[in-house]
């Protein structure tokens, strides 16, 4: 170790802390550092949401149209069917 003069007083090595190597432990591991990556094939299964597709009242009914995916959902509104003619007047 080294000093130096700071002055005319000599420093250094009787201010410096002793190194002692300490031995580098390692724990056990219960897990490997490294495993090939298992490849599980996965199958695609397609559901439908439950959507709501109609709503009706007295006056007819909103539809919806499109999946929401591929086409844009849109509301399309069909009025009911209106009421039969009377028929002919009685005697």
């Amino acid at each position: 170790m080294g000093g130096a003069f700071v002055g005319a007083v000599f420093v250094g090595s009787a201010f410096v802390y002793p190194y002692y190597g300490y031995a580098y432990y390692t724990y056990p591991s219960a897990y490997p550092m490294y495993a090939e990556p298992a490849y599980q094939p996965q199958t695609q299964v397609t559901v439908a949401p439950s959507v709501q597709r109609d709503v009706c009242y007295t006056d007819g009914c909103y539809h919806l149209q499109g999946d929401g995916v591929t086409v844009a959902y849109s509301w399309v509104w069909v009025p009911a069917a209106p009421a039969p003619p009377a028929g002919p007047p009685s005697r």
